[in-house]
């Protein structure tokens, strides 16, 4: 317990600048007992060398505080000690601008977005200011990763990722490797081309991990960095199986670090989602369902973790129906998305939506509800974006038939002739899709008594249609060729 001498001491080592902040700290309470602090710190402050007895009567001259106890010492020894903190928290700049950044990650896990941004500039303009570069690498990484996820512009991301690398120092390994896996993110997500310089500086950077060594302790990382921007690059040159081997080596990385993935537990789904697309992308469904289940098992910690699982766990649960011919299930999952998707829609990205509306349009389109399927075609065309292309012209051909299995014929033929020039204007007008409408167009114009010749020679075209182009897209055979089937038989269940 404090003794009454060394309260004195403690007020007497306060700088001036120091003292006066305490006073003021303490003078805004307003109980008895804390005016009374304020009476006993400023009789502290005013005897020039420790001397118990004048103290004491002094004391005495005071109606409320007629001499000093143990818990009056204690309680003024508390205060000033809490008042010390304040003062250094606002003196600070570096302790000030942490708590920002906490501030920032409650905005972000309560989905504030308008007020993380100008939180997130105001943090950039005060660490710029003092030079403080660990802080500010923190922010513009905060930084790059909204802008990643929302709709801003490319090229304030691009701007971004100058100003990470210059502020990073150049022999900072991580570091290096942070920018790169920014630099294929964006790239990814801009749908661009790489070029020779970049893949010099990818093949480069990731020399350097050759040796295994555990520099500056952050050998994790940099191996978790590695594998992710190593299976970005593997995917937009189209190598889907070096693809799933690095997400396959990335989830066993992260599963040999089990304390690791309790502290970077977001990161960690992040790692699990990328396993069960890299799965599905080449039809490798061993481990699929066990480790879905897995990611659905992991706690919720926020309402941006739980848009998260959404978006993953859910989308993917869909997809592995889809996959299997498990249209039922699928259709009782419906409810489930739309709720999640009114939830979080902050959240869920335009193309991961368009995505979930061009799955859900399949379900319907394989169960023959036509009516339902065109609804969920037009919300896919609500969403004006450059990405996922393939959806988009998969949405109109299947609009086609299903018009024509509603036997809305008086539309048909502008809509394959709209259509058929989208498909030209877009350059998407193959030998393929050139076959297709052909074949449509013979189906919307033959009649009752030819219709099913026209049936046959449609089936007939998609089951045997070999392209001579390397990378050419063949849209919808599968899901053409079972709608052709259903029509022929119409009294076979749906797969």
């Amino acid at each position: 317990m404090t003794t009454i001498h060394e309260a004195y001491n403690l007020v007497q080592s306060l700088e001036h600048n120091e003292l006066r902040y305490v006073s003021w700290f303490m003078k805004r309470r307003s109980s008895a007992s804390d005016k009374n602090d304020v009476v006993l710190l400023k009789l502290l402050t005013d005897l020039p060398t420790y001397d118990e007895s004048q103290l004491e009567d002094q004391l005495s001259q005071h109606q409320s505080l007629k001499k000093f106890t143990a818990s009056s010492v204690s309680r003024l020894t508390k205060g000033i000690l809490k008042a010390l903190r304040s003062f250094r928290e606002e003196s600070s700049i570096e302790l000030t601008l942490r708590n920002m950044l906490e501030d920032d990650s409650i905005l972000k896990e309560r989905l504030i977005y308008g007020a993380r941004e100008k939180l997130l500039n105001k943090l950039y303009a005060k660490a710029s200011a003092y030079e403080l570069y660990d802080v500010l690498l923190e922010v513009l990484d905060r930084q790059i990763l909204q802008y990643l996820s929302s709709k801003s512009d490319d090229i304030l991301i691009h701007e971004k990722l100058i100003l990470f690398e210059q502020t990073t120092k150049a022999k900072d390994y991580l570091g290096r490797l942070q920018i790169l896996y920014y630099r294929f993110f964006t790239i990814y997500r801009m749908g661009s081309i790489l070029t020779q310089e970049e893949l010099d500086r990818h093949e480069e950077a990731f020399a350097l991990l050759s040796s295994e060594q555990d520099i500056h302790g952050d050998k994790f990382f940099i191996k978790n960095i590695y594998l992710n921007t190593a299976a970005m690059l593997q995917l937009l040159i189209g190598n889907k199986a070096m693809v799933y081997q690095l997400r396959y080596d990335q989830v066993l990385w992260w599963e040999a670090h089990p304390a690791m993935q309790e502290y970077r537990l977001t990161n960690y789904k992040m790692v699990l989602a990328n396993y069960l697309v890299a799965s599905f992308e080449v039809g490798n469904f061993l481990n699929f369902p066990a480790t879905l289940q897995k990611f659905r098992d992991l706690p919720i910690l926020s309402l941006d973790d739980e848009g998260e699982v959404f978006q993953n766990v859910t989308f993917l649960e869909l997809v592995l129906f889809l996959n299997q011919d498990r249209f039922e299930e699928a259709l009782a999952l419906i409810p489930v998305i739309e709720s999640g998707l009114l939830r979080y829609g902050k959240k869920v990205n335009d193309a991961r939506k368009m995505a979930f509306s061009y799955n859900i349009m399949i379900v319907y389109f394989e169960l023959a509800d036509y009516e339902r399927c065109i609804d969920w075609i037009n919300r896919v065309r609500q969403f004006k974006t450059a990405h996922r292309a393939d959806i988009q012209a998969r949405v109109f051909l299947l609009e086609l038939v299903a018009h024509y299995s509603l036997q809305n014929s008086m539309i048909l033929e502008s809509l394959l002739r709209n259509t058929r020039r989208r498909f030209q204007k877009e350059n998407r007008f193959s030998v393929y899709e050139d076959g297709l409408f052909k074949r449509f167009r013979a189906l919307i114009l033959s009649g009752p008594d030819k219709k099913e010749k026209a049936l046959d020679q449609l089936n007939h075209f998609l089951v045997n249609y070999e392209s001579d182009v390397k990378g050419e897209q063949s849209y919808c055979r599968e899901e053409l060729s079972r709608w052709v089937n259903r029509t022929i038989n119409p009294k076979k269940k749906p797969r």
